[in-house]
């Protein structure tokens, strides 16, 4: 169970960094007063789930295998090719004919 300290929010404002710092080392509360009354409390961040993983994973091997085939996109072409303009006919090139009217 934590802690709980109380401070004067004047005192607060002028040690502000430093009580800061406790917070997080501690692990205790703070709860800040104005004129005897509470006004906020400062509680020490939660680690998220993420966080809490830290360390606990180990990369043992590289997990994407290098790729083994050269590859030249920009001469790459299937060898077979099933699609055809709309208009042509298998085998057409798709270069521009004049029309014989």
């Amino acid at each position: 169970m934590s802690h709980e300290h109380t401070i004067g929010a004047a005192a607060f404002k002028a040690r502000c960094l430093s009580l800061l710092d406790r917070v997080a080392a501690t692990g205790e509360s703070l709860v800040i007063t104005k004129r005897g009354r509470a006004v906020a409390r400062v509680v020490p961040a939660r680690r998220t789930a993420v966080a809490s993983l830290h360390g606990s994973v180990s990369v043992r091997r590289d997990i994407v295998p290098p790729i083994l085939d050269a590859w030249d996109a920009a001469n790459d072409r299937p060898r077979h090719s099933r699609l055809n303009l709309v208009g042509q006919r298998s085998g057409e090139t798709g270069a521009t004919r004049p029309r014989g009217d």
